[in-house]
């Protein structure tokens, strides 16, 4: 049996028409024509945990200035990001700027 689009997870993020196959925050992975969706590995979690099409939400706070749990001080700005490396992921459409040629330590 053949499925169609061949691999749905490519071919649903080539629109600006929304998520994808698996929502907002998820990664989706093409297993015999069928998508099977993960959120990234660290601090995300499934928005509904009986739907792996629904997209992930972040399971930490966001924003800048986020008081420490002592709620009495806030972290440094470099404490509250870093970056990770997640092999063969795109978020097609989901970059706030486009950098021509930029490695982790210019951004």
């Amino acid at each position: 049996v053949r499925y169609e689009p061949g691999n749905i997870c490519n071919d649903l993020t080539h629109t600006q028409q929304g998520s994808g196959a698996c929502g907002f925050n998820s990664i989706c992975k093409a297993i015999d024509g069928t998508p099977s969706c993960e959120c990234p590995p660290r601090g995300y979690s499934l928005m509904d945990p009986n739907n792996q099409f629904g997209g992930c939400k972040p399971d930490f706070p966001q924003g800048c200035g986020v008081t420490l749990l002592d709620d009495k001080s806030m972290s440094p700005p470099e404490e509250l990001f870093e970056f990770e490396r997640i092999p063969n992921v795109n978020w097609p459409f989901g970059d706030y700027e486009s950098f021509a040629a930029s490695n982790e330590s210019q951004c």
